[in-house]
């Protein structure tokens, strides 16, 4: 009984360390693809069109992405305020997530 104990404890260790062997690999292959995006302020970006700003009845066709706006301010955590080319702010501030680097 008590080597039966045993070796369980055994077994769940090296499955431990085989998990803990694959999340790291795993983490590591993730890693590798993420590219960090940065904008300053000045930079030129267009903003994702969600489904609460898309047009009614525009179908998949219409355009994902609106915009060039122009970084007003750079918030934390990757939050960015925007302004349009006539001036006016956008009151709500936009995750780095949905917005992408606009080239002339």
């Amino acid at each position: 009984m008590a080597s039966e104990v045993l070796n369980l404890e055994e077994t769940r260790d090296q499955a431990r360390i085989k998990l803990d062997t694959y999340h790291r690999q795993l983490r590591k292959a993730f890693n590798k693809k993420v590219r960090e995006r940065h904008f300053q302020e000045g930079d030129l970006v267009l903003k994702v069109v969600t489904q609460a700003t898309k047009e009614k009845g525009a179908g998949k066709l219409a355009t994902s992405w609106e915009g060039p706006y122009i970084i007003h301010k750079v918030g934390i955590n990757g939050a960015y305020y925007l302004i349009t080319a006539e001036g006016v702010i956008l009151p709500k501030p936009q995750n780095v997530s949905n917005l992408k680097a606009f080239y002339q």
